[in-house]
């Protein structure tokens, strides 16, 4: 028998300003609605039913209902949108180290779910790898599956938030955290650009159109 993980959304809809303002910090200032879903993969015995495929030695799980569902829900939903959590999934070839190489076709899906969504990874600091398997030495296999995603809603309310990953201590996983506090600005504002505005039609006449009104003026 093969356990067969199945990745379970859980969406959660909460009232930042009046329910939860001591587990996530002050809202003050920003709307009182905010889009959270914690994306929680949960070991079930299925057995092989033809959802897993066998590369390089690792046993890979087809992740596109999960992509299709959460494109579903980014798609049906105008609110700042954090879904935070373990995906179970990487994206780079430097997000594992010491185990199984990281392949075009592990990465692809969730790939094309970010750029069809027009979603980017949540700004971090701290661990860069939020998963091991407590080996040690050579034995040590660590990767970033636990991520935050946002929508570009959520950039431009609470671009300052910082997703910080801490120490995994008697864990594998390393927990995540997060205010939704304003923190102190130092200097000016940082300059963000979200990628997969590079690959919207009619993009540089926009900019050489902008570029133009601000000289003109």
């Amino acid at each position: 028998m093969v356990m067969n993980e199945k990745e379970v959304v859980q969406e959660v809809r909460v009232d930042v300003a009046e329910e939860v303002p001591e587990a996530i910090g002050g809202n003050e200032g920003r709307g009182s609605q905010l889009e959270l879903v914690v994306i929680t993969p949960v070991a079930t015995p299925t057995g092989n039913q033809g959802k897993e495929t066998e590369e390089g030695g690792a046993w890979k799980m087809d992740r596109r209902p999960l992509w299709v569902e959460l494109g579903n829900f980014v798609t049906n939903t105008q609110a700042p949108c954090l879904m935070m959590g373990d995906y179970n999934a990487v994206r780079y070839a430097n997000d594992r180290i010491q185990g199984t190489d990281v392949s075009q076709t592990e990465t692809v899906d969730f790939s094309n779910f970010m750029e069809d969504n027009q979603l980017t990874k949540a700004p971090s600091c701290g661990m860069f790898y939020s998963w091991n398997n407590k080996g040690v030495g050579y034995g040590r296999t660590q990767s970033r599956i636990d991520k935050a995603i946002v929508n570009s809603a959520w950039i431009a309310i609470y671009s300052d938030v910082v997703i910080k990953y801490l120490p995994a201590g008697v864990s594998d996983h390393t927990p995540l955290l997060f205010s939704l506090a304003r923190q102190p600005q130092e200097g000016g504002r940082p300059f963000r650009f979200l990628n997969f505005l590079a690959e919207q039609e009619g993009l540089l006449e926009l900019v050489q159109q902008a570029w133009e009104a601000t000289l003109s003026s």
